[in-house]
């Protein structure tokens, strides 16, 4: 049997800053694709990726198209760390779970994870 890591893996960069997005959303999919458990979170100008109208596309490699691709690597739920949540995208991937959590829930998330990595 694998060893099981949990891994939190936050995203708070803009979408204009797509090689920092870009590295973030290699470590999501490499964590999914050998196994491991793995917690996303956006947080700040990074929220804007789940809208599936936003245009995130930097040399060749669309970010937000990327990230929605993240239930086939077995992680089908995102977390939202923002204090208004109607500031949520309206036109989100219908195969991606979001939740909005608050400051508190967030920080018990964290206390869970193995290893946390912000990009």
């Amino acid at each position: 049997m694998p060893n099981h890591t949990t891994w939190l893996v936050q995203l708070s960069s803009s979408p204009a800053e797509s090689v920092t997005l870009g590295l973030g959303l290699d470590c999501i999919l490499a964590c999914g694709a050998f196994g491991q458990s793995v917690s996303v979170v956006l947080r700040d100008g990074a929220i804007a990726l789940l809208d599936t109208t936003s245009d995130s596309v930097d040399a060749g490699r669309d970010i937000s198209r990327e990230l929605h691709t993240l239930p086939l690597y077995d992680i089908d739920c995102v977390y939202i760390v923002d204090d208004d949540s109607s500031s949520c995208p309206g036109n989100m991937p219908e195969d991606l779970r979001v939740h909005h959590i608050d400051h508190r829930q967030f920080h018990e998330l964290l206390s869970t994870a193995r290893h946390v990595l912000s990009f």
